[in-house]
């Protein structure tokens, strides 16, 4: 079963700021970032087309597309629309630098450095579609892959492809 998600209490609610009990928030960037997602998808549901343009859903929808900055970056560098070598990916085999994006990596082979990647969808954040979490980790694979054969010559890897993914509501409708 799914984690269930503590209560953030309602930033109107009448009750007193420091009377309310303090929740936890998770440990985890991507968690956080569920968190996020789950509340204002709550808030922005239950509310009326006047409530979507509330104080507390501007607040969060903010805070979730500023907070998600860091992750959309990594996955554009994860699946090669960032302008990113092989030289800038971390080397030290013990960095496991997707695991944000539920891939982790080990070092296989000789004198280079070649790594294998493995899969974890429960590791990727709630936001991003279950269906899409494994294209976009086969995508990402199958790059580095198609960087080592090729040596980097291959016009895919040159990334800089100058798409982006982004947060949007209301009349933009556009999400990762």
């Amino acid at each position: 079963m799914g984690k269930t998600l503590p209560i953030i209490p309602s930033l109107t609610d009448d009750q007193p700021l420091d009377q309310t009990k303090p929740v936890p928030l998770p440990s985890r960037a991507t968690s956080l970032l569920t968190h996020l997602h789950a509340h204002l998808l709550a808030r922005v549901s239950t509310s009326s087309s006047d409530q979507t343009r509330s104080e507390p859903v501007l607040a969060l929808a903010y805070l979730l597309k500023t907070s998600s900055q860091p992750l959309l970056a990594l996955l554009h560098q994860w699946v090669g629309l960032s302008d990113t070598s092989p030289a800038d990916e971390v080397v030290d085999p013990d960095a496991q630098p997707w695991t944000d994006l539920g891939s982790t990596r080990h070092a296989v082979g000789g004198q280079e450095t070649r790594w294998e990647y493995t899969f974890s969808s429960s590791k990727m954040p709630g936001f991003i579609p279950k269906a899409d979490r494994r294209t976009l980790f086969e995508a990402g694979r199958s790059l580095r892959l198609l960087r080592e054969a090729s040596g980097g010559r291959h016009p895919l890897c040159a990334g800089g492809w100058d798409l982006a993914g982004s947060w949007g509501w209301g009349e933009e409708k556009e999400y990762v």
